[in-house]
C-alpha cells in the first residue's frame, strides 16, 4: 500500500514539470546574461559576471570603470621622475605631470630626489633626512685670530664662518703669538709649534738656590736653559743654601762662630789685635775710600778708619806680619816707613796711610768700633756704615 502511494505521487510531479513552458532570453551578445541585465549586450566581455580590468571600461557592469585595478599616480611638479603624496589619482595610465611614485622629499626643487647627489646648498638633496652631510668645508676654531685654528673645535658648513680657518695647525689657541710660523724666543713656550719648548736658542747652566740670596750651593745640580727659571741662579759659592743670611755677599759678622760671606774662614779676614782694634789678616791694596770700606767689611758694624795719631800713641803687642809700620810723622811718609816683619816687633802700625809715599802701597787695614780711636785728627778719622 505505501508503495502504491509513493508511485501514484512521482507520476502526479512529473506531470507537472512537463508541462511548464520555458522562458526565452534576450541575449545579443550569448555571454548568458539578459540584456536587462547586461551593460553591453553586444559585447560579450561586459557582463555582471566578467572580472573588471584596467582597460577605461566597466566590464562588471557596476557602474564603475576599472574600480580597484589602476595604479595611483602622484604628482611630479619639479619634473624630476619623483612625485609628492601631496596630491594623488587612481588611473590605469599615468596622466600629464604624473608618476608612480611619491618619494620626492621636495617636489619643488628639482635637484632634490633619492637619486640626486648630495650637494653643499643647504637642502636635502638626497632625501635621506640630513642636509649637506659629508659635503661641507671643515673649519677650525681660531681664539687667538693667529690664522691658525685649534684641533680641538671643529664645524662642517658651505660657507666661511668667522672666527674659523682652514687648518688646525695651533698647538695653543689662546695665545697669538704661538703658532707654526712664530719665531722661537726664550719663553718657556713653544713658539713654533714644533713639539719642542725653547729649542735653537743658547742654553746656560743654572742652579737651585734654595733661599733666594743669588747664590747656589756647590754641589748644586745645573739645568740648561735659555733664560733663567725662577728660583734659580748662574752663580755657585753659597756654603749654605738654607738661609739668605748667610752666602758670598754676605758682610762677615765677626765673633759668632760662622762663616757668613762663606770664604772659607769663621769671623772672616779680620780679626781683634788689642783693644777694640781690627787688623785685616790679609793686604788690601786700593786708595784711602778703598781701605775705610773694608772696615765695614771686615768689622761687620759701623766702623771707624783708625787714625795713624791713636795707633802711634798706643803700644800694640802683636803686629800680623805684612802690616805697614813707620814712626809718629805723618809729615814725611819715608821716615822710617818699612813692611813689618817678625823681627821687626819695635816699629808701630797704622793702616790709614793712603796718600803717603810707600806707605800707600797694598797693606793691611786698622779698624775700630770705638771713635775715640780716632784721637784728635779728624782728617785721618772717618766712619764708614
Amino acid at each position: 500500500m505505501r508503495y502504491c502511494i509513493i508511485m501514484m505521487l512521482l507520476l502526479a510531479c512529473e506531470d507537472k514539470v512537463t508541462n511548464i513552458t520555458p522562458i526565452e532570453l534576450n541575449d545579443a551578445d550569448g555571454d548568458g546574461f539578459n540584456a536587462e541585465d547586461d551593460c553591453d549586450d553586444d559585447d560579450p566581455e561586459r557582463n555582471p559576471g566578467a572580472l573588471e580590468i584596467c582597460d577605461d571600461i566597466d566590464n562588471n557592469c557596476d557602474g564603475y570603470a576599472d574600480e580597484g585595478v589602476g595604479s595611483f599616480f602622484y604628482t611630479d611638479t619639479d619634473q624630476d621622475g619623483f612625485g609628492s603624496s601631496w596630491i594623488s589619482i587612481e588611473s590605469c595610465v599615468a596622466p600629464p605631470g604624473f608618476v608612480d611614485n611619491n618619494l620626492d622629499c621636495n617636489d619643488m626643487e628639482p635637484t632634490a630626489n633619492p637619486l640626486a647627489t648630495e650637494i653643499c646648498d643647504d637642502i636635502d638633496n638626497n632625501c635621506d633626512g640630513q642636509i649637506d652631510e659629508n659635503v661641507g668645508t671643515t673649519y677650525y676654531l681660531d681664539s687667538d685670530f693667529d690664522g691658525y685654528g685649534s684641533p680641538d673645535f671643529e664645524v662642517v658648513v658651505c660657507e666661511p664662518v668667522e672666527g674659523f680657518v682652514l687648518n688646525n695647525d695651533d698647538c695653543d689657541d689662546f695665545l697669538a703669538e704661538v703658532h707654526p710660523e712664530a719665531e722661537e724666543i726664550c719663553d718657556f713656550l713653544d713658539n713654533d709649534c714644533d713639539g719642542v719648548i725653547d729649542n735653537d736658542l743658547p742654553l746656560y747652566l743654572y742652579y737651585p738656590d734654595n733661599d733666594g740670596d743669588g747664590y747656589a750651593a756647590n754641589d748644586a745640580t745645573a739645568i740648561e736653559a735659555c733664560d733663567m727659571p725662577v728660583g734659580y741662579t748662574p752663580e755657585l759659592g753659597d756654603c749654605d743654601d738654607t738661609t739668605p743670611d748667610i752666602g758670598p755677599d754676605v758682610i762677615e759678622i765677626n765673633g759668632d762662630g760662622i762663616d757668613n760671606d762663606c770664604d772659607g774662614n769663621i769671623d772672616g779676614p779680620s780679626y781683634v789685635l788689642e783693644n777694640g782694634i781690627y787688623i785685616s789678616a790679609d793686604t788690601y791694596p786700593g786708595d784711602f775710600n778703598a781701605a775705610g770700606g773694608f772696615c765695614t767689611a771686615m768689622v761687620g758694624q759701623q766702623a771707624y778708619l783708625v787714625g795713624f795719631g791713636f795707633i802711634n800713641n798706643m803700644s800694640l803687642s802683636t803686629y800680623p806680619a805684612g802690616l805697614w809700620v813707620g814712626n809718629s810723622s805723618s809729615s814725611d811718609a819715608n821716615t822710617n816707613c818699612s813692611l813689618y816683619t817678625s823681627a821687626d816687633s819695635g816699629h808701630q802700625g797704622y793702616g790709614n796711610q793712603g796718600g803717603y809715599g810707600a806707605c800707600s802701597q797694598q797693606r793691611h787695614v786698622v779698624c775700630s768700633t770705638d771713635p775715640n780711636h780716632c784721637w784728635t785728627d779728624s782728617s785721618y778719622c772717618h766712619m764708614w756704615d
